[in-house]
């Protein structure tokens, strides 16, 4: 009994402890939960101005990106509503009160939760991509739904979730049949009627790997696995699945029986709300050894429905009968199997030519495709698709970018193309990636190239048949078996071109015999694999070398033998003496991605026909020779992104920036500069096409215009005259980013002619800036004409974003406006700003606590006297969000009376569509926030509203 009693007052005692604090820390808690909220809506824009960007080029948007999207704005909304509640009863009781006390209670405690759930989002929202550039090859591209077979599966898999009695339901069927596609749709679904909390769907595959499993899972649940073992890592695991109230994990590709506990996944006794949903191409692995409830077959398409997905997938206009009856047997040619009747069809669909019709009805004649192959299916088709491509260079590209496999982009295959000599017509580094994205696209095209997410299968496909070509017709060998290397034979050593290894590799013979060897590659996942010295002494026509994910106290003393090596990538490893890289004369591309190096040796001041240097996310390089930049004369392009940054200004004890003036070729760039004091004086920046620059301290370098020159600036001192460093640099920047920068008017001082090439601007967190644009202090009045989006927050002395007249070309390209935290802003634009922004898609407004309209008529911003316009359209605005606005009272009003107004005739009156609105708090006495001038700027039908201010629905 004393025991329980202890027990209880313990407990009592933690709890009432846990309470007194909310008050005593609410300060605390909320500056943290602050900082959290900032960083996070820092990622949240970095996110949403890439979607807008991708939407713009017509991309497809992840689902997991939308909904996490959304979660976000949500959160933000309700952790700035209670930290301004605050901000404003802190303004009103500056010296404390009862009301206080309670108020800092509810603060403190409501601080902390949403500090946690602000903690799992940042998490979460770690994308590796953000669209899906291509449907899956095996997707129904037309109205899929219409297909009876997979509706009535889709229908008959819900209702077995939806069974209290059952827990655990599998799906079955042969490679290519669209198994993964059909549980996607559950999964929407799933979401779509709320029937669980949280859906995830992960991929088991053959090779059967737990900690890739429960490392799948966590990142989706937003959970970092710390514990070293995997026993650890299943208990971590099983207690946050336990808090999920409903939960379905899918879980794809299974070959075998998976033990459910050693991953972390409770069983129904332990948790009922946690339903599973296997799928596996072998019935025997669901009903006997997982113990499914519930199995489902998914069996291959009907003649008729295969013909209606060919159908609906190339188009229905097919007006040639002799083209049409050839497309009838090729759909029936497929076997019924989705991925290949899509990807056939697909192809044909740019084609549209009866030669081709009849060349693909043949190869499909002679494949080895039936309904009951797998993987066999998928690489017939594949291999059809490889032989008719248009080119040889083509060929090679897939072939370099399937062997690739997960390591698979643009810019590998433009370094290791480059050694190849797979851009034979490219005069700089500029033209070979113009091709190199071409080539992806005709591949793409093709149905020839992978996504990560567009499924595993696939992607799994692709690097299977790139592997089986390469193997078959071209000696090249992929293997993630050691012993598979030691065991070639003389003959087959001196045959083998490329050499493409990965897995877990732990040794390598001494010396391998490859004299036609043109590439090695290890993407190995054991740091500690050891090469021997003389390991690349027989291999002389070595053009590519990829050693990544090693640990090397030097480089192998053969290396210094590969006269004829054009690319060397030492990604992701850590190095420690690589001087020997200085006798590679011949090296034009140098990589060393994300790898742990402290020192550049001063070697590499020998490579004279160095093109591209890449020490992006090199975090602990600290020392580079002065004047090995310099002698780099043939250097285009140079990326230091998340590296150096110790740059001296005088160039004696560490390189100087003022090296890079020497590189006449130098086009793309990518530095970090801690002090802008170091910036040189020459002409660096006007010669350079695309650039990254970000100056001053702690710099995220995500950002979502990649392709723009881009600038980044943190100062922690005032720009004058000795700053010309800097405004050569912005003279021509295209995206541009201030925080924390000084300055009353300290755009003009940055550039007074008003930004002639800025496309996107952003700043934050200064509380100096009284303008963003003053026509008192520039020379032009023509300010931000091609501005695309402006994005302000937390300027707390800004006044107007336009002080004085200004020419109706300015902001004329202005797509997206977002304004939030600027407390003395009382207006966003002037009449005459506003009436030239046709091009205007998106506004927000937020947190602006003396915003009062958002568009105001001011006499003394008249602009051009003799222009007659008394109307403002909006014609491509889609999203208006006015967000905890107290003073706000119209969206347009006069300031004062213009006599220009009261000569022009009334503007006509279209309706506004809102197919959202939004309310959320009730502040002030209601008016009339659009009045009948204000109704004529909204053209748009597609216009979705949101107003967190219930005063003004009565008068919307």
């Amino acid at each position: 009994m004393e025991a329980l009693l202890s027990s209880i007052i313990d407990v009592s005692i933690t709890h009432l402890i846990r309470h007194i604090s909310y008050p005593l820390e609410y300060k605390k808690n909320a500056e943290k939960l602050t900082h959290q909220i900032d960083k996070l809506k820092a990622m949240r824009d970095r996110v949403r101005g890439a979607v807008e960007e991708a939407e713009l080029n017509g991309e497809m948007i992840t689902i997991d990106v939308k909904c996490w999207l959304q979660d976000v704005n949500k959160i933000i909304e309700e952790v700035d509503l209670v930290l301004s509640v605050e901000n404003e009863r802190a303004r009103r009781f500056p010296f404390g009160s009862c009301l206080s006390i309670k108020s800092h209670y509810q603060v403190g405690r409501k601080a902390k939760k949403l500090a946690y759930e602000v903690s799992e989002l940042q998490m979460s929202g770690k994308f590796d991509a953000i669209t899906s550039h291509s449907a899956p090859p095996w997707m129904f591209d037309g109205d899929h739904e219409s297909l009876p077979s997979r509706l009535l599966l889709c229908k008959a898999i819900m209702d077995a979730l939806k069974d209290d009695d059952i827990n655990m339901v599998g799906v079955y069927g042969i490679g290519g049949v669209g198994k993964t596609t059909l549980v996607k749709q559950v999964a929407v679904q799933a979401k779509e009627q709320k029937l669980f909390d949280v859906v995830l769907m992960v991929v088991v595959s053959e090779a059967l790997n737990i900690r890739r499993i429960q490392e799948q899972i966590a990142d989706m649940l937003g959970l970092h696995l710390d514990a070293d073992t995997d026993e650890g890592r299943s208990c971590q695991l099983y207690e946050k699945l336990k808090h999920e109230n409903n939960i379905l994990l899918i879980l794809d590709d299974l070959w075998e029986r998976l033990d459910l506990e050693r991953i972390g996944i409770p069983s129904k006794d332990e948790h009922s709300g946690c339903k599973i949903l296997f799928v596996s191409r072998i019935p025997d692995v669901l009903s006997n050894q997982m113990g499914c409830q519930r199995t489902f077959e998914v069996l291959s398409l009907s003649d008729e429905e295969a013909w209606e997905l060919f159908k609906n997938t190339i188009g229905d206009d097919l007006v040639n009968p002799f083209m049409r009856s050839f497309a009838v047997e090729i759909a029936k040619k497929c076997s019924g199997l989705p991925v290949v009747i899509v990807s056939v069809a697909r192809y044909l669909k740019k084609k549209k030519s009866l030669t081709e019709f009849k060349k693909v009805l043949k190869e499909l004649r002679s494949s080895s495709l039936t309904s009951s192959t797998t993987s066999q299916n998928i690489n017939a088709v594949l291999e059809m698709r490889y032989n008719c491509l248009e080119s040889d260079q083509l060929k090679s590209a897939f072939l370099l970018y399937g062997l690739m496999g997960d390591n698979a982009s643009i810019r590998n295959l433009l370094r290791y193309g480059l050694g190849l000599g797979l851009f034979p017509d490219a005069v700089s580094l500029e033209e070979a990636q113009y091709i190199a994205q071409s080539m992806v696209r005709k591949l793409g095209d093709s149905s020839l190239l992978f996504d990560h997410n567009v499924g595993e299968q696939f992607a799994q496909a692709v690097h299977d048949a790139a592997v089986s070509i390469a193997d078959r017709y071209h000696h090249v060998l992929t293997t993630d078996n050691e012993i598979q290397v030691k065991q070639l034979d003389n003959d087959a050593q001196r045959q083998l071109r490329q050499i493409w290894l990965h897995g877990n590799i732990s040794e390598l013979p001494a010396d391998l015999e490859c004299p036609q060897l043109d590439l090695f590659q290890i993407f190995n996942d054991n740091h500690y694999l050891k090469i021997a010295d003389n390991f690349f002494s027989r291999m002389h026509k070595l053009r590519v070398l990829g050693l990544s994910n090693l640990s090397l106290s030097s480089l192998p003393s053969s290396v210094s033998l590969l006269e004829n090596l054009q690319t060397l990538c030492l990604d992701r490893s850590t190095l420690d003496d690589i001087s020997a890289i200085g006798d590679l004369k011949r090296l034009e591309i140098l990589s060393f991605f994300q790898s742990n190096i402290k020192q550049l040796p001063r070697e590499i001041a020998q490579l004279t026909k160095l093109r591209l240097l890449d020490l992006s996310d090199c975090f602990e390089l600290e020392v580079i020779p002065p004047d090995v930049f310099s002698k780099l004369s043939m250097l285009e392009e140079l990326y230091m992104r998340n590296s150096f940054h110790q740059w001296d200004a005088e160039g004696k004890n560490n390189a100087s920036l003022a090296e890079l003036e020497n590189l006449s070729h130098l086009t793309n760039a990518e530095i970090h500069i801690q002090d802008s004091q170091v910036l040189p004086y020459g002409i660096i920046f006007e010669r350079l096409k695309k650039y990254r620059v970000c100056i001053g301290d702690d710099w995220d370098w995500d950002g979502a215009y990649e392709m723009l020159r881009t600038a980044k600036l943190k100062l922690n001192t005032k720009i004058d005259h000795r700053n010309y460093g800097i405004r050569m640099l912005l003279n021509r920047t295209e995206d541009l980013y201030l925080f924390e920068i000084e300055g009353v008017n300290i755009i003009q001082e940055l550039d007074r002619e008003g930004f002639p090439h800025l496309k996107h601007l952003q700043l934050r967190n200064s509380f100096e800036i009284q303008y963003i644009i003053s026509t008192m202090e520039m020379v032009s009045s023509n300010a931000f004409p091609i501005l695309e989006s402006l994005i302000l927050y937390d300027l707390s002395s800004l006044k107007k974003i336009c002080h004085g007249a200004l020419r109706v070309e300015s902001f004329a390209k202005l797509r997206i406006i977002a304004v939030e935290h600027c407390n003395k802003l009382t207006n966003l634009f002037s009449f005459f700003v506003a009436r030239g922004l046709s091009q205007l898609q998106k506004i927000k407004i937020a947190f602006c606590m003396k915003m009062e309209e958002v568009v105001a008529e001011e006499s003394d911003e008249l602009g051009d006297q003799n222009e007659v316009v008394d109307v403002i359209q909006f014609t491509q605005l889609y999203s208006l969000s006015l967000q905890y606005l107290p003073h706000l009272m119209n969206f347009y009003s006069k300031v004062k009376p213009s006599s220009l107004s009261r000569t022009q005739p009334k503007p006509s009156i279209t309706e506004a569509r809102s197919e959202e609105i939004i309310s959320e708090d009730e502040l002030r006495t209601p008016t009339q926030l659009f009045n009948e001038k204000v109704f004529g700027c909204f053209l748009s039908s597609n216009l979705c509203v949101t107003i967190n201010s219930s005063e003004f629905l009565g008068k919307f």
